[in-house]
């Protein structure tokens, strides 16, 4: 891993875990740093903004300094100093300050990813440049001192002598004293001097502060200050954690020491600076890697208070297992009900065969005997009654056992539910720079950034969601004049949502522009042989749109960095599937388009259909099963080289799972019975035909690919109560397989079989 240093005798665990705890805050604050920059874009003199800016910009100074991460400290530290500059005034934010920090946010994401798979660190090469460029055009360099004293003569008491220059404000000798070995003093030294510029005239520095760059081991700098602030505010000016001590004094009068007012941690990230870091040998670019780094995630406190609870609730009910073990395993034993009951039988029959051989009976010993027997099996009934009531509390504690593991189920589910808002907000920027690009007016409305879901998803929504803004402003939004012909507001509105409905969440991408142009798409699909012209007359405003899903298919005019190379739509719909999804197009030509993306709320457990077939169980997602309905032989038809039936005058096509997968050695036929699951993803639906349903269940669903490969149709496989296999149906792929001509059926490979019972 490139550019880190951390102590010689630090465990590697633990390396481990001070660089995951900085990813997920430096993730946290870039995200929060394009929201204030984006909000500095509308409002450029915001001193709230520009604080907030400097505020996330110094964390992440501090924390990559704490981890030995030079290049990154180096970077920050320069953007830093340059918004110093513009919170105090002396620079407003332009387009060029804007374009170079977006780019150096752009670039630190970069360094997270790398450091993340434990790769080198590239450096910042050019970029550096550009930001110290912004420094040098808006600050002077101060005038250098005389040649310094050897720091063992320098006064702790008295100001430096300096030479005079004619001012009419006070003139200020500065002695700012470090903590011996305070890693970065140099870099402290330069934040010291760009804010005391922001509140007078620096006259010289001893080191001078061109050099400072270039001085290692720097424990004391001294300071020319003209200005008319007073003791107070050059106090807060100093106020650099790391700072032992200062001498503050005026030419012509005594000096002062001056402890800094604040020392060693004030709850802001300098004070991660002040811990020492060991000069361990950094790895540069270049050189081996290092281990990747674990995903986290962050989870509130209070859910984990829940799990705590339940968890706790789960001890009492296993206590209470035992207890009831410890009632109920006596009456089971050899010597227990069971034995003492075959022990009256005998007893019984032995006195049925003494009555049966004997010729004359002892009237009396047989009713002994007989009341002896009576006796016990009274005994026998009440511990029998001891045992149902037993039985009952064991009941009831399964009861009490099946309430706490669906409450921990659900409680470990909310761990992985993160809010979609960070998601979300990312895309302000994606927005600004490609309506920028385009010449175009743009504004990102968001709802719903409090809705949750699975962390996995999150990550892996990034790209289709990225491709279908891309694509909104780019082909959907017209040109701020067209859009004010036609009496539309000049600024166009992409509003990006998300909603919890049932076991699914929505997410929509929709535009207030052009819509989708039918024709145009009925062309393209024509030149490029998907369709011919005779279809193309015929096709219907749904199946056209369904024509942009297509791999390559494009309507751009020309190919540019942002669309037209035919790569974005199929990948959307691709991308959504594998997270068992499904997307939807709406558009009205003239009001807008609208993409709605519907997505199970987790990736691990989904609440399915069962349904048995000769080959195997098969499930699909609930939310993808339309209805189940008994089928007359009669109502089925072929149509087209395929079988159609009909329900309620809709017809639809049938299929057997035969004509989905290939089953080498397993038993053939489509189900004999007259069940059919209707599936539906989106707009379309097939009848699956099924021996028999079993009813809803959650499986706990693991993908294929991880022990054997990926099979088209199938999303993967869980293990049931009864310890057999049962196969996840991806209801779109299957759809997709059940709707292409006869001879490109049975897409699916025989590796199917490898994961039958």
């Amino acid at each position: 891993m490139s550019d880190v240093a951390f102590p010689d005798d630090l465990p590697a665990d633990e390396m481990g875990d001070y660089l995951r705890l900085y990813l997920d805050e430096t993730g946290d604050q870039l995200d929060g740093l394009v929201q204030t920059l984006l909000a500095l874009e509308a409002d450029p003199s915001s001193a709230r903004q520009l604080n907030e800016a400097f505020r996330l910009i110094h964390s992440i100074k501090g924390s990559s300094a704490l981890l030995g991460l030079d290049r990154i400290t180096t970077l920050t530290h320069h953007l830093e100093s340059h918004f110093e500059r513009l919170r105090s005034g002396r620079r407003t934010l332009d387009a060029e300050t804007m374009n170079v920090v977006l780019r150096c946010i752009d670039f630190l994401r970069a360094c997270n990813d790398h450091l993340r798979r434990g790769e080198p660190l590239g450096t910042a090469g050019d970029l550096l440049d550009q930001v110290k460029g912004l420094e040098q055009s808006t600050q002077p360099v101060p005038a250098p001192l005389a040649p310094r004293p050897a720091p063992g003569n320098v006064a702790s008491s008295h100001p430096v002598e300096l030479p005079a220059h004619g001012s009419s404000l006070p003139r200020w000798q500065i002695e700012v004293h470090f903590q011996p070995g305070l890693p970065l003093a140099e870099m402290r030294a330069e934040l010291i001097l760009t804010r005391l510029a922001a509140i007078g005239t620096v006259l010289g520095s001893n080191p001078p502060a061109e050099l400072l760059a270039d001085t290692s081991n720097l424990s004391c700098i001294e300071i020319e200050l003209d200005t008319a602030a007073d003791r107070p505010a050059l106090q807060a000016a100093l106020s650099v954690d790391g700072v032992e001590r200062v001498v503050l004094g005026i030419s012509g009068t005594a000096s002062h020491p001056d402890a800094p007012p604040m020392r060693n941690g004030g709850g802001d990230a300098d004070a991660l600076l002040a811990e020492p870091v060991a000069a361990a040998a950094a790895v540069q670019a270049g050189d081996t890697t290092g281990p990747m780094i674990t995903e986290t995630v962050r989870v509130d406190v209070d859910r984990l208070d829940v799990l705590l609870n339940l968890t706790g609730e789960l001890v009492v009910s296993r206590a209470r297992f035992v207890q009831l073990l410890g009632v109920l395993a006596p009456m089971f034993r050899k010597t227990g009900l069971a034995g003492r009951s075959a022990q009256i039988a005998d007893a019984l029959r032995g006195i049925l065969h003494a009555l049966e051989s004997a010729t004359e009976v002892d009237t009396r010993s047989v009713s002994r005997s007989l009341a002896e027997q009576l006796h016990r099996l009274d005994d026998q009934g009440s511990e029998w009654d001891d045992c149902r009531r037993t039985f009952a509390e064991l009941v009831a504690t399964v009861d009490q056992l099946t309430r706490v593991s669906q409450s921990l189920q659900h409680g470990v589910l909310g761990t992985r539910m993160v809010p979609v808002g960070p998601l979300l907000n990312r895309f302000k920027r994606s927005v600004r720079d490609v309506a920028q690009e385009l010449g175009k007016r743009v504004q990102l409305e968001i709802v719903g950034e409090k809705t949750e879901l699975d962390k996995r998803m999150i990550d892996e929504l990034g790209d289709p969601l990225n491709h279908l803004i891309r694509n909104a402003i780019d082909h959907g939004i017209e040109p701020g004049d067209v859009r004010i012909r036609r009496g539309k507001p000049e600024v166009a509105t992409i509003r990006l949502s998300a909603s919890h409905r049932g076991n699914s969440v929505f997410i929509t991408v929709a535009d207030d522009g052009d819509g989708i142009d039918l024709a145009r798409v009925r062309q393209i699909a024509v030149t490029r042989g998907l369709i011919t012209p005779e279809a193309a007359g015929v096709l219907g405003e749904a199946e056209t749109i369904e024509l942009i899903w297509q791999p390559g298919f494009s309507t751009a005019a020309k190919v540019s960095d942002i669309s037209g190379r035919g790569v974005g739509m199929d990948i959307v719909r691709t991308k959504i599937r594998t997270l068992n999804g499904t997307v939807e197009v709406n558009s009205v030509g003239g009001i807008g388009t609208t993409f709605t993306i519907r997505l199970p709320l987790t990736l691990t457990i989904t609440r399915c259909m069962l349904f048995r077939l000769p080959q195997a169980v098969f499930a699909a997602p609930i939310e993808n099963v339309r209805e189940i309905v008994r089928l007359a032989d009669h109502q089925v038809v072929a149509a087209n080289g395929r079988k159609v039936f009909d329900v309620r005058g809709e017809f639809m096509p049938l299929v057997g799972i035969d004509d989905l997968f290939a089953w080498p050695g397993a038993p053939g036929g489509t189900g004999a019975g007259d069940n059919v699951v209707i599936l539906q993803a989106g707009a379309q639906s097939v009848g699956l035909r099924v021996d028999t349903p079993l009813g809803g269940q959650d499986l706990v669903v693991k993908p294929l690919d991880e022990h054997y490969t990926h099979i088209q149709g199938l999303g993967g496989a869980s293990i049931l109560g009864d310890g057999s296999v049962c196969l996840l149906l991806d209801v779109a792929t299957c759809i997709g397989i059940a709707l292409s001509p006869p001879g490109r059926r049975n897409a699916a490979d025989a590796d199917v079989a490898l994961v039958t019972p």
